[in-house]
């Protein structure tokens, strides 16, 4: 570093940063920018690719030009962004997970509907919910890393929390401590069955449900570029619905029984 780079406190480091950055409290990082300073007596920071940015929230990882533009919360798990989130590849719907009816798996492009609060193939009349996909550009409820249930939450689904004090040491083993808002465990949540757990991407009765987007849908042999579209045993059949064909990507074959078109559904 160059500039009059400074490092305050223990476990601290400002490298390949210019312009007088800097640090404050413990385990702390500037990294490749200028200007750039954690402030107070936090815990856990770093700065990325930065100019002229401060941050002062611990446990976090954050970046900007001209002051904070991203950052990334290690304790809660939320990304927050001052710009867009762009998708650099072809994937074209928006999807969460639904779990099915029946406990099966069912097959892509199939179009799904409600029973409660689980998914299974939609019927004629029935309300056109989305549609099995691979395509998916955002997908919300995998639960990836632990059991949903693990931490209480309210009637609305806030998480419940509680002000803990934890405790920190220096490298000479003087205490200090910290207060933080944690999230209450569920006392029906058993650490030794996490062990063993699955998200629901590996579940086979679990399915990404494209619910607004270009998707890709099996469909009957009545379907033409254009058309709106109804369901009937989970395949599209021409009919009225919100619900546009866009493309038909494989035409209609009697021995698979289906076809395969873009449907643009919202």
């Amino acid at each position: 570093a160059t500039g009059s780079c400074k490092t305050k406190g223990p476990a601290n480091s400002v490298l390949a940063s210019r312009a007088g950055s800097s640090t404050e409290g413990s385990r702390q990082a500037v990294i490749a920018s200028n200007n750039s300073h954690t402030k107070g007596n936090g815990y856990a920071r770093t700065i990325l690719s930065s100019h002229n940015v401060k941050q002062s929230k611990s446990y976090t990882v954050s970046g900007g030009y001209n002051g904070l533009k991203w950052q990334i919360s290690s304790k809660s798990g939320n990304i927050t962004s001052a710009g867009q989130v762009r998708g650099g590849s072809s994937l074209s719907d928006y999807a969460e997970y639904f779990e099915s009816v029946s406990g099966h798996e069912i097959s892509t492009g199939t179009i799904v509907t409600l029973r409660g609060g689980k998914i299974t193939p939609a019927q004629s009349g029935d309300y056109l919910l989305g549609v099995v996909s691979n395509t998916a550009a955002v997908v919300l409820g995998e639960s990836t890393f632990e059991w949903q249930g693990k931490y209480l939450r309210d009637r609305f689904g806030a998480l419940i929390t509680q002000k803990v004090e934890v405790a920190h040491y220096d490298e000479e083993g003087n205490e200090s401590f910290e207060v933080l808002d944690l999230p209450m465990e569920n006392p029906a949540y058993d650490p030794n069955k996490s062990k063993s757990y699955q998200s629901r991407a590996e579940r086979k009765e679990w399915h990404v449900i494209g619910l607004v987007g270009q998707v890709m849908v099996r469909i009957d042999d009545t379907v033409s570029v254009g058309d709106s579209v109804k369901a009937k045993n989970g395949v599209a059949t021409k009919g009225q619905s919100n619900w546009q064909v866009m493309n038909i990507e494989t035409p209609y074959d009697s021995e698979m029984g289906y076809g395969i078109a873009k449907v643009f559904i919202r």
